[in-house]
């Protein structure tokens, strides 16, 4: 037994179903009621209809036992014993390091028996077998940036709501402060049901890195932060995942109403080790033992500033010629892709042991991003026995300057050059570092 977050210990459930089959005869009243008042489709609500089932009688001699009314609303209470969790994110099939934690998540609740199904918005070309376990809303794709297959989920709709009420979650945990989020907790207030967030982004710093937020940014932001903090003043508690970001909401006036707590997180020390480090690896990308490898991870996207990345792999290679390569682990705008022709070989999306091998054969993880709520990059960098330089504020709390990297002012280009550098010129100190690295990543 485990005692986790969401308020309950963690045991294997009797019933211990991913996916609930779903008939006529042990459907929620809410479904009933659309079935009924609404005739919407059964296939559309995922209702199978059994041999010799007949609609019309079930429809009328609707028998459901264990029901309690909650204000105006019939809710199928489960089990006690069960841990059934509802999470609420807008893009889980885009695997990005948000989705990658609740991904992980997920899979450690099911492991501890919970029952678990996801809300969120789905890409077009998603199959049966890969929403088995989604309660699909509705998305609004965001049009400006790059940000292939990200959505906002634009509300709850009466499918959506049936089939949340049919699972019947014991607790709701909310990853994205959209209209799907806001309108889930309103229905876990109505229904007495227990919630809590977890914040990963730092959504208002973003729209100063996009042109067509920044015309309107003055205007914008100061609202989109009200918006934030009325969403998440609603929480009972919030998880953040470093002490830095604690501090960075209460300074910006969350914590009046919610309590904010820290959830850090973890990496996995036998996956990314520098044990993985692959000659291999470097020989196929014709990168030598004696070059300096300087590596990114992540989207090629404005708010991580690749800019900065680039021009200081540009500077050095300009000063030491071959011996300094780069190479992008990751994707994301084209033109922010292109501008790496010359400077840097692209490796793609990597995940699992090819990821930790990219991590442990490089040298330098070069990570000048000002938006991470905790380093996921960087900590698997440290474990892989990479070097990382980093920005101060949102790294120092992994980072400890002139021990396993450095730290830099965010934005300043010259100080990221700089400490690149250093670790270019310094053999013998970078090799210090890097066992500093995987011993600070514990």
């Amino acid at each position: 037994m485990s005692v986790s977050p969401y308020g309950s210990s963690t045991t294997t459930p009797q019933r211990n179903d991913r996916s609930p089959e779903k008939s006529l005869k042990n459907v929620s009243p809410i479904m009933l009621d659309l079935l009924q008042k609404k005739k919407i489709p059964p296939e559309q609500l995922g209702i199978e209809i059994g041999q010799g089932e007949d609609i019309e009688s079930i429809l009328t001699n609707n028998g459901n036992g264990n029901r309690e009314r909650t204000g105006s609303k019939i809710y199928g209470r489960p089990d006690n014993h069960e841990l059934r969790i509802l999470i609420f994110t807008a893009c889980y099939f885009v695997l990005d390091g948000v989705t990658l934690t609740i991904r992980r998540l997920e899979s450690y609740l099911r492991s501890q028996g919970a029952i678990v199904k996801i809300v969120t918005t789905v890409p077009d070309d998603a199959t049966s077998d890969e929403i088995k376990d989604i309660i699909v809303v509705p998305g609004i794709k965001i049009p400006f940036g790059g940000h292939s297959g990200y959505q906002f989920g634009s509300g709850l709709d009466e499918a959506t709501v049936a089939s949340i009420e049919d699972f019947q979650p014991t607790c709701i945990h909310f990853t994205i402060p959209d209209l799907v989020g806001m309108e889930g907790m309103k229905w876990c207030q109505k229904n007495n049901i227990p919630y809590m967030s977890t914040w990963h982004s730092n959504y208002a710093d973003y729209v100063a890195y996009y042109d067509v937020c920044s015309i309107l940014a003055t205007f914008f932001t100061p609202y989109f932060k009200r918006y934030l903090q009325g969403f998440y003043e609603q929480m009972p508690n919030l998880y953040v995942p470093s002490a830095y970001m604690k501090e960075k909401m209460i300074n910006e006036g969350y914590g009046v109403c919610t309590e904010i707590k820290v959830w850090g997180r973890g990496v996995d020390m036998s996956l990314f080790s520098p044990e993985r480090r692959s000659s291999e690896f470097r020989r196929s990308r014709d990168i030598s033992d004696s070059d300096v490898l300087i590596l990114w991870v992540g989207r090629l996207v404005p708010e991580k500033r690749p800019n900065i990345w680039t021009e200081c792999v540009k500077r050095l290679q300009r000063e030491y010629g071959s011996k300094v390569k780069g190479i992008v682990v990751g994707a994301g705008e084209a033109n922010l892709q292109n501008i790496l022709d010359g400077v840097a070989i692209g490796a793609g999306w990597l995940s699992g042991v090819a990821l930790a091998q990219a991590y442990a054969s490089a040298d330098i993880l070069l990570f000048p991003s000002a938006v991470e709520t905790f380093g996921n990059v960087t900590l698997e960098a440290l474990a892989s026995g990479c070097v990382c330089v980093v920005e101060e504020l949102c790294g120092k709390h992994l980072v400890n300057h002139g021990e396993n990297g450095f730290c830099c002012t965010a934005g300043d280009q010259e100080a990221f050059y700089r400490a690149t550098k250093t670790l270019v010129e310094d053999k013998m100190g970078r090799q210090r570092m890097a066992l500093c690295a995987r011993q600070g990543a514990w």
